[in-house]
């Protein structure tokens, strides 16, 4: 699934509350046209002038820096536009075809017969694929490992992609306000292996207790999804502790 990253408060920034209504238009179609084609946030004179919202006025809008001491929202090049910032919010190419191959390599390795075991207590590398997953929860302690189904799963996706929403909606309401920035790719990999072992609820409960704990390992760091699952074992026992 292709994502650009469009920052939360993108409409309460003055630079963009300067633009014209077509201007962010236009704005948001450059986003998406460099994440479509992996551009790294550069777009070509020739294919600007073919989205649906250009116009020269609206280029010149966007290349001036309407706000003092903000910058503009794009870059006039020689060759065309540079996007702000853009590879600050949004995964490289080199990035994203690295994700797409591995995500390959997954497929390729379930049709070939290989599955993730998840522990209950550890995290334990599956030697034929070097992936190690955590965690599990209730009465699936004592059934022993659990087999995680393939990352290629719609249902999966489709519910990982949920929860990295949730997940900085809960960074934001817990951490003072504080906006999460991973790496996307990263990030879905992740939640794709937490979905397969957690219903949403619990999940979203487990999220709470890793971004509101004053654990060493999560107050000497980033409160990210990697570390959230790494952690995954420790948050679930917490909450047993107190009967959920």
């Amino acid at each position: 699934m292709p994502w650009v990253r469009i920052d939360e408060n993108a409409m309460d920034h003055p630079k963009f509350l300067a633009l014209t209504d077509g201007a962010w238009r236009l704005w948001c179609e450059g986003q998406a046209y460099c994440q479509k084609h992996l551009t790294d946030g550069q777009i070509a004179t020739a294919a600007l002038k073919g989205f649906r919202y250009y116009s020269a006025a609206r280029v010149k809008m966007l290349t001036s820096e309407l706000v003092p001491g903000k910058g503009p929202c794009w870059h006039q090049g020689v060759k065309g536009i540079g996007v702000h910032h853009y590879l600050d919010w949004n995964d490289s190419a080199a990035e994203v075809i690295k994700a797409r191959a591995d995500a390959k390599d997954r497929q390729r390795r379930h049709r070939n017969g290989d599955r993730h075991v998840v522990t209950n207590d550890k995290q334990t590398p599956n030697t034929s694929s070097g992936v190690c997953v955590s965690g599990s929860s209730g009465s699936e302690k004592e059934k022993g490992p659990v087999e995680i189904q393939p990352s290629d799963n719609p249902d999966f996706s489709e519910r990982a992609a949920r929860f990295l929403d949730r997940y900085r909606e809960a960074h934001v309401k817990y951490r003072l306000g504080a906006r999460y920035v991973g790496k996307l790719h990263v990030d879905f990999a992740e939640s794709l292996q937490l979905v397969a072992v957690y219903d949403d609820e619990r999940l979203d409960k487990l999220a709470q207790v890793w971004l509101t704990t004053n654990h060493d390992f999560a107050e000497h760091g980033t409160r990210s999804i990697p570390k959230f699952r790494s952690m995954i074992s420790w948050c679930d026992e917490k909450l047993r502790e107190h009967g959920l």
